[in-house]
C-alpha cells in the first residue's frame, strides 16, 4: 500500500545524498535543499553550485552573490571545500530573476546570462563615471592653481592624488578583466570594451598631468644653440594632451606665447615660443603643415612616451628637422618603456640614453633593498606546456604545477629557509591562477600559518582590507595571482616565493621587484625561486634568477646576494672567453670547405624523415606562434627570413649585450650579356645573382620573438604588398616539388636527401646551409660521438 509520502513523490534522501547536500538561503524563503551530483561536494567548484542554483531559481549566474558566514564568495574556480562549504552547510544567496521581455530588449542573444553580465559591468563602470571624472578634473585644477614655485607640501599632495586616482582606475580595470563574456554575447562584450576604453582613457589623463608638469619646468633649462633658435616643439599623440600642455606651460612661463597646432587650429609659428602639435596633424604623409616650420628657429623637440617615436608619423616630423645643414635641434624624450613591444628600435632617432638606472645599480647605491636568492629544484616537468603570447599558457601551466608534491616543496622550503633559518616577517607568494592561489593559501593555513589571498575575483572592499592588514604586518603570508605584479608599494615584504614559472623576464622582474622597497626593519629580501624541469629547446626558455644573471638555470643557489651572483656570472663569462673563438669565421658560407669531408645526411637517428626534421628545427611551434612568415633558425643565435626577389633578413643575437639586431642583404638578378633589354634565359643568357652589402634594420629586441615581430613590421611597411606573400610560410608555391636547381645546390652542400622535398622545404634547408647550419650539425654530431665514447669507456671500467 502506497504511503502519503510516496504518493506525493517524496522520499527520504540516501546517506550518499546527505553527504552531498547543502542548504541555500534565498531571502525570506524556505531554505533550498541542493544535492550535488557529477561532480559531488568534494570535487565541485563554486561555478557548479551556481549552475545548480540557477536550475532551481532561474536567476542568472552572472548576478548571483553567495556568502558563507558573512564572507562573500567570488572566485568561481574555487572548490567548495576550500570555501568552507561542507555537507549540511548553509549558503546565503542573493539575486533577482529577470523577466524575458527585459532580457530580449537589452541583449543581443536573449540569454539571461548576458543580461547578468551587463549588470555586473555596469556596477563596475557606472560608479567610475559618476565620481572619478570629476575627481580627475579637480586634480587638474589643483595642479593648475599651484603657485610657482610649488612648495613641498603641495608637491606631496599632487603625488598622493595622482597615485590614488591611478590605483582606483587600475582596480576597476582588474575587476573588468574578471568579467568573462562568451562569444555570442555581443552586447555584453561591447559594454565591456567600452568600459575598458573609458578606464584606460581616464588613466592616461592622470598620467599626462604629471608629464606636463615635468616638461613645463624643463624647457627653459635647455640652452639655445644659436641666437635665432629659441622655439620648442612638443609632440603629443593624444588630443587631450594638447590644451592641457598649453595651459600648464603658460602657467609656469607666463611671458611665453604657447600655441596649439592641430586640425583647423593653424597658429602663427613665427610668433610662437612653444608649439604643442598633434603628431597626426604634422606627421601624416599627405600633410603640408611641416612646411611652415623652419628647423633653424627651433632649439628642441620634446616627446613624452617616447617609445612611440619610431612610428612613421613621428619619423616624418623628425626627418624634417634633421634634414638641414645645421643639425642642432635637441630631441628629448622620456619613457618607462625602453623598447617598443613591436621591437622597432629607437637608435635611429636618439643618439643615446643619457640617464638610465637598472635594478642592480639601484641596489648598489642603496636606493633599493638587497636581494638574496635561494633556488629550489622541483620534480615537475613543464616542457610540454604550450606557449601563448611569449609565456606559458596559463591553464596548462596551472594543471602542471598545481600538484601536491610541488606545493609541499613550496611550503617546506618556506618553513626551512624563511621561517626557521631567517625568521622572515612578511612573505608574498606568486601563484599561477586562482585555484593555485587558494590551494597554496589553504596549505599554509593547514600548517597553522595565518595566510590569506587576493585574486581578480576578490571583492574590492575585501581586497583593500586584506592588503591593509598585510601592509601593517597583521598577515604574515599573502598569496596572489596577477594582482601584485606592478604598482604595489608594500615596503615590509622581506620574502618572495616564485611559485609561478614564466618565460617573461619582464614578469619575473615585476614579481621579485615587489620585495625591493626599503623598510626600517628590513636588511634584505629573500627570494625563493622554484625551478622546474624545462628541457624543450627553444629561443624563449624558462626564466630564473640564474638565467637572468647569465648562469645555467640548473645551478643551485643558497642564500646568495644578487650582486655576488652577478660577479660570479661575469667571472664565468670571462673564463669562457679566454681562448678566442673562431665561430664567426666557421659560420660563413661553406661552399669551398675542404677540411671536413664527411657527408651529413639529413636523416639523423632521432628523426624518421626530413619533413619531421624540418618542422622540428626550422618551423618550430615557437616560430609558428610568433609569425606567419617562413623564418628559420641557424643555431641558437640566428634567425633568417628569405624573401624571393628581395633578399634575406637575418636576426642575430649579440654576444656582448644579448640584444637581437637585424640586417637585410638585398639581392638582384643581372643578365650575363650586355643587352639590358634581353631577358631571355637560354644557355648563353643566364642570369647571375648579385648580393649587396648587409644593411642594418631599425630594430632591437630582448628576445627572438620580439625581434621577429619587429622585422615582420618592417616588411609590412617597406616591402610591396605583391611581394610580401613571397615570405609567407603558407604561400602556395612552397608546396610545389623542389626544383632540379635546388637539389643540385643541396648536393653541393654534401646533403643527401632520400625522399621528395617541397620547394619551401628545400628553400629553408638551403638558406640554413648557406649560413653555416651544416657545420653546427657536424659539431653537435661530434659532441654526441665524444659523449658515446666516454660512456663506452665508463662501461668498460665498471666491468673490470
Amino acid at each position: 500500500m502506497a504511503t502519503l509520502a510516496s504518493f506525493f513523490g517524496w522520499r527520504k534522501p540516501s546517506k550518499k545524498e546527505l553527504q552531498n547536500t547543502i542548504y541555500v538561503q534565498w531571502g525570506n524563503r524556505q531554505p533550498l535543499e541542493v544535492i550535488l551530483k557529477n561532480p559531488n561536494l568534494d570535487q565541485a567548484i563554486l561555478k557548479d553550485l551556481k549552475l545548480k542554483i540557477k536550475e532551481v531559481t532561474g536567476v542568472p549566474v552572472a548576478v548571483m552573490k553567495l556568502s558563507v558566514s558573512g564572507a562573500n564568495l567570488k572566485d568561481e574556480t574555487a572548490t567548495l571545500i576550500s570555501c568552507g562549504i561542507r555537507a549540511g552547510s548553509t549558503v546565503v544567496f542573493t539575486g533577482d530573476k529577470v523577466d524575458k521581455q527585459t532580457v530580449e530588449k537589452q541583449t543581443s542573444s536573449g540569454n539571461p546570462e548576458e543580461y547578468g553580465l551587463i549588470v555586473r559591468i555596469g556596477k563596475i563602470v557606472d560608479p567610475i563615471k559618476a565620481t572619478i571624472e570629476s575627481d580627475i578634473d579637480q586634480f587638474k585644477s589643483f595642479v593648475q592653481e599651484q603657485k610657482i614655485p610649488v612648495n613641498e607640501k603641495d608637491k606631496k599632495t599632487m603625488q598622493d592624488k595622482g597615485i590614488y586616482l591611478s590605483e582606483k582606475l587600475m582596480q576597476a580595470l582588474i575587476s573588468l578583466d574578471g568579467v568573462e563574456c562568451p562569444s555570442g554575447f555581443d552586447t555584453a562584450r561591447q559594454k565591456r570594451r567600452e568600459g575598458v576604453r573609458l578606464l584606460q582613457r581616464l588613466l592616461e589623463q592622470v598620467d599626462e598631468v604629471r608629464a606636463i608638469v615635468v616638461m613645463s619646468n624643463l624647457i627653459n633649462k635647455i640652452p639655445a644653440p644659436t641666437p635665432q633658435a629659441h622655439k620648442t616643439l612638443i609632440l603629443a599623440h593624444r588630443m587631450e594632451l594638447l590644451d592641457q600642455a598649453q595651459i600648464q606651460i603658460k602657467r609656469y612661463n607666463p611671458s611665453w606665447n604657447v600655441v596649439v597646432d592641430q586640425g583647423k587650429r593653424k597658429p602663427n609659428i613665427e610668433d610662437a615660443d612653444v608649439i604643442v602639435a598633434s603628431v597626426q596633424t604634422l606627421g601624416r604623409k599627405d600633410s603640408n603643415r611641416l612646411e611652415r616650420y623652419d628647423p633653424n628657429l627651433f632649439k628642441t623637440i620634446m616627446i613624452d612616451e617616447v617609445h612611440h617615436a619610431a612610428a612613421s608619423t613621428y619619423v616624418n616630423i623628425l626627418n624634417h628637422f634633421n634634414n638641414t645643414e645645421t643639425d642642432h635641434v635637441f630631441i628629448w624624450g622620456c619613457s618607462a618603456t625602453v623598447r617598443r613591444h613591436d621591437g622597432i628600435a629607437l637608435e635611429g632617432i636618439f643618439d643615446k640614453i643619457v640617464y638610465h638606472t637598472d635594478l642592480l645599480q639601484m641596489m648598489e647605491a642603496g636606493w633599493l633593498s638587497p636581494i638574496k636568492v635561494t633556488t629550489v629544484q622541483t620534480s615537475v616537468d613543464i616542457s610540454d606546456v604550450a606557449t601563448r603570447n611569449d609565456d606559458f599558457q596559463q591553464g596548462q601551466l596551472a594543471r602542471a604545477v598545481n600538484v601536491e608534491p610541488r606545493n609541499d616543496i613550496i611550503y617546506q622550503s618556506w618553513e626551512k629557509y624563511a621561517k626557521n633559518e631567517q625568521n622572515r616577517k612578511s612573505t608574498l607568494i606568486f601563484a599561477v591562477d586562482m585555484e593555485h592561489t587558494l590551494t597554496l593559501c589553504n596549505l599554509f593555513r593547514k600548517h597553522g600559518v595565518s595566510a590569506d589571498y587576493v585574486t581578480s575575483k576578490t571583492p574590492s572592499l575585501t581586497r583593500t582590507e586584506t592588503l591593509r592588514k598585510f601592509k601593517n604586518g597583521e598577515i604574515p603570508v599573502l598569496v596572489n595571482c596577477g594582482i601584485l605584479t606592478e604598482g604595489t608599494d608594500i615596503p615590509r615584504i622581506d620574502c618572495i616565493l616564485m611559485a609561478r614559472p614564466t618565460k617573461s623576464s619582464v614578469l619575473f622582474q615585476q614579481m621579485f621587484g615587489r620585495g625591493m622597497r626599503l623598510f626600517p626593519e628590513k636588511k634584505d629580501c629573500l627570494v625563493i625561486d622554484f625551478v622546474d624541469n624545462f628541457s624543450k629547446i627553444s629561443s624563449e626558455g624558462l626564466i630564473t634568477f640564474p638565467t637572468l644573471m647569465g648562469l645555467d638555470h640548473t645551478q643551485v643557489v643558497r642564500d646568495e646576494n644578487v650582486l655576488d651572483m652577478e660577479r660570479r656570472a661575469v667571472a664565468q663569462t670571462n673564463e669562457e672567453h679566454v681562448v678566442p673563438s673562431n665561430i664567426n669565421e666557421t659560420e660563413q658560407e661553406d661552399n669551398d670547405d675542404d677540411e671536413i669531408t664527411q657527408d651529413i645526411r639529413i636523416k639523423i637517428t632521432e628523426y624518421d624523415d626530413l619533413n619531421e626534421f624540418m618542422i622540428e628545427t626550422s618551423a618550430s611551434p615557437e616560430l609558428r606562434s610568433v609569425s606567419v612568415n617562413s623564418w628559420v633558425t641557424v643555431g641558437v643565435d640566428k634567425c633568417v627570413l628569405n624573401i624571393l626577389t628581395i633578399g634575406t633578413i637575418k636576426l642575430e643575437q649579440s654576444r656582448k649585450d644579448g640584444i637581437w639586431r637585424g640586417t637585410l642583404t638585398r639581392e638582384s638578378a643581372i643578365n650575363n650579356n650586355n643587352n639590358n633589354n634581353d631577358i631571355t634565359h637560354g644557355p648563353n643568357n643566364k642570369q647571375r645573382r648579385v648580393f649587396f652589402r648587409p644593411a642594418p634594420l631599425p630594430l632591437t629586441a630582448d628576445t627572438l620573438s620580439m625581434a621577429i615581430r619587429a622585422a615582420d613590421t618592417w616588411v609590412k611597411q617597406n616591402i610591396p604588398r605583391n611581394q610580401q606573400f613571397m615570405a609567407s610560410r603558407v604561400a602556395s608555391f612552397r608546396k610545389h616539388p623542389a626544383t632540379e636547381a635546388q637539389l643540385k645546390i643541396l648536393k653541393r652542400h654534401k646533403v643527401e636527401v632520400k625522399q621528395k622535398l617541397t620547394k619551401g622545404q628545400a628553400m629553408d634547408l638551403i638558406t640554413r646551409l648557406k649560413l653555416g647550419q651544416r657545420k653546427i650539425w657536424q659539431q653537435e654530431h661530434k659532441k654526441r660521438l665524444e659523449y658515446q665514447k666516454q660512456q663506452e669507456r665508463a662501461i668498460l671500467k665498471r666491468r673490470k
